[in-house]
């Protein structure tokens, strides 16, 4: 394993809150990962791979910034990427594992880790049509990363036409009102906006359904979410941070 591809994390992360609507306000950008590849001399197999949580996958252009939870809190941590190197497959598959350095201690942190993808990418073109799959390699959980969905431009303004309306089935910060993109995305008939939390200038009151300005992050993958009720409605859908939301 390339030495540049391991980064070590400084214990600055904080304890998390167990509220969904708080639950990223204790997350702290530490550090940054290169890809590495795999190859004959680095297997997978033969590192450490200590157990994580993978909790959302943010992306930013050319960044992917992975948010991941672990037990510790006395020594630091290691995280590593490693990708095949293929750049023909319709799939880029990403893994990250992580390296507790022995830690026993038992505080329950949360990271995230910036992992830089423009060898996988093009800068005109997010992942040039190539679905980036990254897995937890602890437990083989998967996200995958639709490239048009990761291009939905994200921010605090209310930049996004949605319609706020009621889902069959589903959970957010909201119950099951969700938000119906009515802007086009390529190659996705219909695109739902999932609520599960807030930023602090956004009203926890759930609001009258109807059409609605917002500004959201995206947050790929959110593992915080009832299993048991995620049908959802027809059309792709991706949990959100609610930024900002106003009457249209």
């Amino acid at each position: 394993m390339k030495a540049n591809s391991i980064v070590t994390l400084l214990m600055l992360a904080v304890g998390l809150t167990s509220c969904l609507e708080s639950s990223l306000d204790a997350t702290t950008t530490l550090s940054d990962n290169d890809l590495d590849y795999l190859d004959s001399t680095s297997k997978l197999s033969d590192q450490t791979n200590d157990p994580y949580r993978l909790f959302a996958i943010i992306p930013s252009g050319e960044t992917l910034k992975i948010i991941v939870e672990y037990a510790g809190g006395c020594s630091s941590h290691n995280f590593a990427t490693f990708w095949d190197g293929n750049t023909s497959s319709e799939e880029a598959i990403i893994y990250l594992l992580h390296n507790g350095n022995g830690d026993l201690c038992e505080a329950y942190l949360r990271d995230t880790v910036e992992v830089n993808i423009a060898k996988i990418i093009t800068s005109d073109a997010y992942g040039a049509g190539r679905t980036i799959v990254f897995i937890n390699a602890s437990n083989n959980r998967e996200i995958k990363i639709d490239p048009k969905l990761a291009a939905i431009a994200q921010g605090e303004e209310c930049m996004h036409s949605t319609s706020l309306l009621g889902t069959s089935c589903g959970n957010g910060v909201w119950d099951n009102q969700w938000l119906l993109l009515q802007e086009q995305v390529p190659e996705h008939d219909k695109v739902w906006l999932q609520p599960i939390t807030n930023t602090t200038n956004v009203a926890l009151r759930k609001p009258e359904t109807g059409n609605y300005l917002v500004g959201v992050t995206l947050l790929f993958g959110y593992d915080q979410l009832d299993q048991q009720c995620q049908t959802g409605p027809d059309g792709s859908v991706i949990p959100v941070a609610i930024n900002c939301i106003e009457k249209n």
